[in-house]
């Protein structure tokens, strides 16, 4: 349970709980973001849609697609913990990918996204 839910949960004589919107977890757990450029065998192997997957399970926000160069660049926006695990894996991608270098620049966040995707 993170600290916002225990902050926020109200428990209901029914025994249900209640959880604050995300806006609100947003509002009060500072969001960061980063946009990395991964390069080395990277397209062909599955790269973006196992990014989308790991993106998802860590609930954070942004995108993922192949550049034209052959390098994948992805930006993700979330709590700054969750993003250091993303960036963690980006080191070494999926099977079959051979990850050489990660490149990351630190951004303001924008918040333009609701969840994360493949672009195209």
């Amino acid at each position: 349970m993170t600290l916002i839910q225990t902050l926020f949960r109200i428990e209901i004589s029914a025994g249900y709980l209640l959880t604050p919107p995300l806006n609100i977890q947003r509002i009060l757990m500072p969001e960061k973001r980063f946009r990395a450029i991964v390069s080395g065998k990277v397209q062909g192997v599955c790269f973006r849609a196992s990014a989308e997957d790991e993106a998802c399970l860590l609930g954070l926000r942004g995108r993922v697609r192949n550049m034209s160069d052959g390098s994948v660049e992805v930006i993700a926006e979330g709590e700054e913990e969750k993003l250091a695990r993303l960036l963690k894996w980006l080191h070494h991608g999926p099977a079959g990918a051979a990850v050489r270098e990660v490149k990351t620049i630190r951004e303001e966040p924008t918040g333009e996204y609701d969840d994360f995707k493949i672009a195209y």
